[in-house]
């Protein structure tokens, strides 16, 4: 049995192609180098899940590999409260899920920032279980 996990979900705009988190995205992606930075109040924990979220699209999970300090985010990345989010290294995407399937999972929906779930194993058990279950897969 595994130690309770969280997920700290990042939104990715899916309307707005120069919206910052896409391009930061994309960019993450074009280098297949992941890493991004952790919600205001740095809940994340290694081993936790990270998500990008894509609303009403998909869900694409990595998991929490290490934490950094702030003075480890990428130099053009700018953002408010840089100087005190920590930086989540990332592993390379490990499962992604589809719009329809996160319904049928009652998965949260994102808020407008990045964000670390509490409880999730009681508030959401569909999601917990599923991911629980993916982990012997992964």
């Amino acid at each position: 049995m595994t130690a309770p996990f969280e997920i700290t979900f990042t939104p990715i705009s899916v309307s707005k192609k120069n919206h910052i988190s896409v391009i930061y995205y994309n960019e993450l992606l074009s280098k297949n180098i992941w890493r991004w930075s952790d919600g205001q109040y740095n809940k994340s924990k290694i081993g936790d899940y990270f998500a990008f979220y894509f609303h009403k699209n998909k869900i694409i999970f990595h998991k929490i590999l290490d934490i950094k300090g702030p003075e480890n985010k990428y130099l053009n990345w700018s953002y408010n409260d840089d100087k005190s989010r920590d930086i989540l290294i990332l592993s390379q995407p490990l499962h992604e899920v589809k719009w329809n399937e996160w319904e049928l999972l009652n998965g949260p929906q994102s808020r407008m920032s990045t964000y670390t779930t509490t409880n999730l194993k009681n508030k959401r058990p569909l999601v917990y279980n599923y991911l629980e279950s993916m982990q012997c897969t992964l």
